[in-house]
């Protein structure tokens, strides 16, 4: 068995005196669907999210730390830091049924940016920012 180093048992057992947890590790969100350089040839493209270090939820209005809900952002700038994310603007979409997935519907072909952001339930972006960003190209219709 391997000795444990005196700074790291120090470490250890100042932790575990004061009695307080470790911080829980920031929350993350991830684009799975679509994946970054997809190239599609449907005006439609099915969006899967997925998070971590926090409960996806639907949007109640309160900012409750630990509980959060999707943003979608098309081709637009995320909302800045400490503002609410607006409501019923082009290339925004609110995921505030607490839902992971949605269909982007009639994309124009070329390249776009899908921006994905966890807000709490009063639409403010979570700080520290858990944002995820792909890149993919819709194709000219074949004719």
């Amino acid at each position: 068995m391997r000795p444990t180093p005196p700074a790291l048992l120090a470490c250890v057992v100042l932790t575990a005196c004061s009695g307080e947890a470790p911080p829980p590790p920031p929350a993350t969100v991830s684009i799975d669907v679509p994946t970054a350089g997809l190239v599609s040839a449907a005006d439609s493209l099915r969006v899967r999210l997925s998070s971590s270090s926090i409960e996806i939820v639907p949007a109640d209005g309160e900012p409750t730390p630990g509980r959060a809900h999707h943003h979608l952002f098309l081709d637009m700038d995320v909302t800045p830091p400490g503002e609410p994310i607006p409501k019923q603007v082009q290339g925004i979409t609110h995921l505030g049924t607490g839902a992971a997935e949605f269909t982007l519907k009639r994309l124009s072909p070329g390249q776009h940016r899908l921006i994905a952001v966890l807000a709490l339930g009063d639409h403010v972006p979570l700080e520290p920012s858990a944002v995820d960003t792909v890149f993919f190209t819709v194709e000219e219709p074949a004719e």
